[in-house]
């Protein structure tokens, strides 16, 4: 439901990696950040890859994204909804030593001699935690569903004193765990699955993570704005009316796409007339028929007229239809 959204997110990262300075006191932060989201959605895939493939008659939804109060959220991975049970499977795509601990509850991740390297939220936990606030939310909106859950470890990883409640699977495992809500009689019809799934999707509210700057706590001036290469990152220089060349001689006919993109994944959702001209050192006129030519809405008029993007995939110009 949210995939263009998280990869939209990894690219937004990653920009930021890449332009930030090798010494910014924020740079192994966003690394970290960067490493956690890719291995939560290649976690994430690798649990929808196999549900898939079982070829089971249940809806199964991602990136769930619900409202229980205002400001208050339910995320979930992946739900899979079948004749008797909304399940919550929460993707770990984890490796090394882990070690589930108490007092608090945690997940250490250990090197081979037994040392801490780091604690993580125990996921178990956050588990208990999705299925309570799911729960609430069939309550609020008067839904009868029973509500289960299972933590699956699609990495590698050599777990440790796994908890002695709750479901903790390997990926395979969930053929098991699912299959049993097809044996027997009662339970929702197909059509009622698929009308709760409809349902839980027109309420589905995406998580933006953007403008970035803003949630990672990077300052504007710690980045560059004007085009940057793609392939080293520094800055291009104009060298003819439609070229722009980079010192390592990487050329492009448009830095604009992804300058652009860049502006609204990290520093702002809108854009103006005047900070277009900035970016590019064009003119208003060419700066508008430039912003004509991508899926922006236009909001307000003259000098308060502001362009905003929808964050539904890449930015890419509209095509010239023939």
């Amino acid at each position: 439901m949210g995939e263009s959204i998280r990869l939209l997110h990894e690219v937004a990262l990653d920009m930021v990696l890449n332009l930030l300075a090798p010494q910014h006191r924020s740079k192994s932060a966003v690394e970290k950040r960067l490493y956690s989201l890719r291995a939560g959605i290649a976690g994430e895939r690798k649990v929808l890859q196999y549900l898939f493939n079982l070829g089971l008659p249940a809806e199964i939804l991602w990136d769930v994204n619900l409202r229980l109060a205002p400001g208050h959220y339910l995320q979930i991975d992946v739900l899979v909804l079948t004749p008797f049970h909304a399940i919550i499977y929460e993707a770990k795509n984890m490796a090394d030593r882990l070690r589930f601990e108490s007092g608090p509850s945690r997940l250490d991740k250990l090197d081979s001699e037994g040392r801490l390297i780091a604690s993580y939220e125990c996921p178990m936990l956050q588990l208990q935690e999705e299925m309570a606030n799911l729960r609430k939310w069939f309550d609020d909106h008067k839904i009868a569903c029973a509500v289960d859950g299972a933590v699956i470890m699609t990495g590698s990883a050599m777990l440790e004193k796994p908890p002695a409640s709750g479901k903790l699977f390997r990926i395979r495992q969930i053929r098991n765990h699912i299959s049993g809500d097809y044996y027997g009689d009662g339970g929702r019809t197909r059509q009622e699955i698929v009308a709760l799934a409809e349902y839980i999707r027109t309420r589905n509210e995406p998580y933006f993570p953007f403008p970035l700057l803003e949630i990672i706590g990077i300052a504007v001036m710690d980045l560059l704005w004007t085009p940057v290469c793609e392939k080293c990152w520094r800055r291009l220089e104009r060298v003819s009316e439609r070229r722009w060349r980079c010192q390592c001689n990487w050329e492009t006919t448009d830095p604009y796409t992804r300058t652009l993109e860049r502006w609204f994944l990290l520093r702002s959702s809108s854009i103006t007339n005047e900070q277009v001209r900035e970016l590019f050192g064009i003119s208003q006129t060419a700066a508008a028929n430039l912003l004509s030519k991508y899926p922006l809405q236009k909001v307000g008029q003259g000098k308060a007229t502001r362009y905003i993007w929808d964050y539904k995939g890449r930015l890419k110009r509209i095509k010239k239809w023939k």
